[in-house]
């Protein structure tokens, strides 16, 4: 795919054919299309990625908790 579809993988090739004008408008507007698309797929792995992490980070707290014998948080920062 690195040498076939470069223009969709290599910014240097694409900052290259800038300079001398000869990216097809399509192909233009397809690198557009993927841009944003990705843009869309990152923001939905946020949203998607960071609420878990919290849900896991508040099962190890508490079984850290569970551990120590600390009920509160603040009983489990002052034993650190």
């Amino acid at each position: 795919m690195f040498t076939s579809k470069s223009l969709l993988i290599n910014p240097f090739i694409v900052l290259l054919r800038l300079d001398t004008d000869s990216i097809i408008v399509s192909t233009m507007a397809l690198m557009a299309d993927l841009l944003f698309l990705d843009f869309l797929i990152c923001i939905a792995l946020a949203f998607d990625i960071i609420p878990a992490a919290f849900v896991n980070e508040r099962k190890d707290l508490s079984i850290i908790r569970k551990i120590t014998g600390a009920s509160t948080p603040a009983q489990f920062r002052s034993e650190l």
